[in-house]
């Protein structure tokens, strides 16, 4: 992992904990988050563990297409044109809405994948790479009540989204390698504003840690 990594969702949780693993194995991070203050505290927090030139921060609202380009010319900067891996992790819980659940977690992840595969696709040029998309449990099952519908249509959004980016039609074209996560509930943001301990009770398997998850991000990705 000691390659030039985008992350979103990195201020905090798994994207946090995905970051710090990237750096610890001598890669380098741009930690892409819509909150600013986390974001830039979990920069900062990292500079002083790693160095000051192992991340930067950059603000990004996954579902516009023009922070996306912001986030792509101030990586490219920063790791002098050199992007090795994007990790799609921003989400959000479907309390906020069914609208804009399916627009952070699936269309954020879409615009994510178009914009590695129009800037390092081989069919373009390009190195190819990888793309790292975090799904959920949620996107390989059925059954949420109407409440959480938003949140596993959206992961199984994501789940198909990496599975035909990643053909092997596809992959041969644009030398770009898609992977999903699928972790089962963990405590984090995610879970703000419902109820973990009723979530926890009704669930067959205790929650993850985020550290177990990071360990999977890690495998992946090596």
């Amino acid at each position: 992992m000691d390659g030039n990594f985008i992350i979103t969702g990195g201020a905090m949780g798994f994207g946090k904990e995905f970051s710090r693993r990237v750096m610890e194995s001598g890669g380098r991070v741009v930690v892409a988050d819509k909150n600013i203050e986390k974001g830039e505290e979990t920069c900062q927090d990292f500079q002083q563990n790693f160095g000051a030139s192992s991340c930067l921060f950059q603000a990004i609202d996954v579902t516009k297409k023009e922070d996306w380009e912001t986030l792509w010319a101030m990586a490219e900067k920063f790791f002098e044109n050199k992007i090795d891996v994007l990790v799609n992790n921003a989400g959000v819980s479907p309390i906020l809405g069914f609208d804009l659940c399916m627009k952070i977690n699936l269309e954020g992840v879409l615009h994510g994948c178009n914009i590695f595969e129009e800037k390092l696709g081989q069919h373009n040029g390009g190195p190819g790479g990888l793309v790292v998309n975090t799904a959920s449990v949620a996107g390989l099952l059925y059954g949420f009540d109407r409440k959480g519908l938003s949140y596993q249509i959206s992961k199984h959004g994501v789940v198909d989204a990496t599975r035909s980016f990643g053909h092997n039609k596809v992959l041969r074209k644009t030398g770009i390698k898609h992977v999903a996560i699928c972790p089962y509930f963990a405590r984090t943001a995610i879970l703000d504003g419902l109820d973990a301990d009723k979530i926890k009770k009704a669930s067959p398997f205790d929650f993850l840690s985020i550290e177990r998850v990071g360990e999977a991000f890690q495998q992946t990705v090596t």
